[in-house]
């Protein structure tokens, strides 16, 4: 853990806060029978691209695998346990799947934990890296 984060550090360390914009929504994965998470998406700047390959890179020096999937980044809207009763959600979805919602400036990385429980996934802070 002391090695990814000194990573993260030393990622973020020389690189400047930027603008995300959060534009359109949808949902994983496409089939809408099996729908498991609703996302507002996030624009695909330069800056957050080059974020996360070097984050891929320095974590596999590291002997950790990136994920099979690639990688698209979103806020989590919400968790669907099941899709039945979904048609007015999924309504709003479609409808603003080509909304801008605005922008937020991106000042820090943070490294989270996540444990699922019965209740749903339990969430823990277990680093800040702030950008300059």
């Amino acid at each position: 853990m002391e090695a990814i984060r000194t990573s993260l550090a030393d990622i973020t360390r020389p690189i400047r806060s930027f603008p995300l914009v959060l534009k359109g929504t949808g949902y994983f994965p496409s089939n809408p029978r099996a729908i498991r998470v609703l996302w507002a998406g996030v624009f695909q700047q330069p800056t957050l691209m080059g974020l996360q390959r070097e984050i891929d890179f320095r974590l596999q020096s590291l002997g950790i695998a990136p994920e099979n999937a690639p990688f698209h980044p979103h806020l989590t809207l919400g968790r669907v346990k099941a899709a039945a009763k979904l048609r007015e959600v999924l309504a709003e979805i479609e409808r603003h799947q080509y909304s801008t919602f605005g922008q937020m400036a991106v000042e820090k990385i943070t490294l989270f934990e996540s444990r699922l429980k019965a209740n749903g996934a339990e969430y823990g802070v277990l680093g800040e890296f702030p950008l300059t």
